[in-house]
């Protein structure tokens, strides 16, 4: 979830400890540090902790409820409230002569917004902040999320808070639950290699080069299926052709220097700077070859590998 400020609260479940005797508690704890959010247009039970004093934690199932200030919320004798609307409340939830006051934020959302669900990493490179955003109720934006977040495969990439870190080469998932909603990210974690020839799935060779409208390069290739791309130092720094001497290749409708191949046998990669009117000058840029996994485990998606270019 994401606090007001914007920044992403990961909500992790408690596992509760329980003593052979539950002890009475000494404080409560609703939600996430007493927050609560709720993304859910159902009805949603409030979750509250009972603390005894030795720091054990268990779930109540009995918490009286009362409304503080804000926006009037409603909740119900089972604990549970039900969002119609954007609103924000303070309540308080009390067991016995033991309270605690929380935030109640209600951001009901219709599912998960449209957009670029896949993520590149580098194996030992930067990790990368997983940017969730609802379709709240009223049809805008919402980053106020409360989510859980599962990785299918840790020795890949693994969560820490907000960001995903690379651990090793390959593909997996991360689903995503909040409220009534659900989707997924793809994560692609590649290492990077010194010559193209020798590319495997999950390997990418990135260079950065100069482009000579006199005198175009070359890169070799193995066989195999690949996703070419050239990116400019300069934006609007003249203009780049990509190709390949006989590979099949289809090139994506960003516009960009950007093709996605399969070659039977050893073929080159070439790419050269296209002279301009008064401007036969180089042109500077990042040359990045990734070789995508073959059938049936390749994923068919678009992965932006701007944030490939090593600077």
């Amino acid at each position: 979830m994401r606090a007001a400020g914007g920044r992403m609260i990961v909500a992790f479940a408690i596992a509760p400890v329980l003593a052979c005797r539950r002890e009475p508690p000494v404080r409560l704890v609703a939600g996430v540090h007493d927050t609560v959010i709720v993304n859910s247009t159902g009805a949603w039970p409030i979750p509250v902790d009972a603390i005894d004093r030795r720091g054990n934690a268990h779930p109540v199932e009995a918490a009286h409820f009362r409304w503080i200030s804000g926006d009037t919320v409603h909740i119900s004798k089972d604990g549970s409230v039900r969002c119609s609307r954007a609103t924000d409340a303070v309540v308080q939830a009390s067991v016995g002569d033991v309270s605690t006051t929380f935030a109640l934020y209600c951001r009901p959302m219709r599912g998960f917004a449209f957009g670029d669900h896949t993520i590149g990493l580098f194996v030992e490179g930067p990790p990368r902040e997983l940017h969730i955003v609802g379709d709240g109720i009223d049809h805008r934006p919402e980053t106020l999320i409360a989510a859980r977040l599962t990785v299918h495969d840790s020795s890949i990439a693994v969560l820490d808070r907000d960001r995903v870190v690379p651990r090793r080469p390959g593909m997996t998932r991360i689903d995503v639950e909040a409220g009534d909603s659900r989707t997924s990210y793809f994560v692609e974690v590649l290492a990077k290699v010194n010559d193209p020839s020798r590319l495997r799935p999950h390997q990418a060779f990135v260079e950065h080069t100069s482009l000579d409208p006199a005198a175009p390069r070359t890169w070799r290739i193995a066989p195999g299926r690949y996703e070419s791309r050239f990116l400019p130092d300069a934006v609007g720094r003249g203009s780049i052709a990509i190709g390949t001497t006989s590979a099949n290749c289809s090139r994506y409708g960003d516009g960009a220097p950007h093709l996605s191949c399969v070659a039977d046998h050893d073929t080159d990669v070439i790419a050269a700077a296209v002279a301009q009117a008064r401007d036969d000058r180089a042109v500077g840029g990042t040359l990045v070859i990734r070789r995508l996994a073959d059938p049936p485990q390749a994923m068919s998606y678009f992965l932006n590998v701007n944030y490939l270019a090593a600077r």
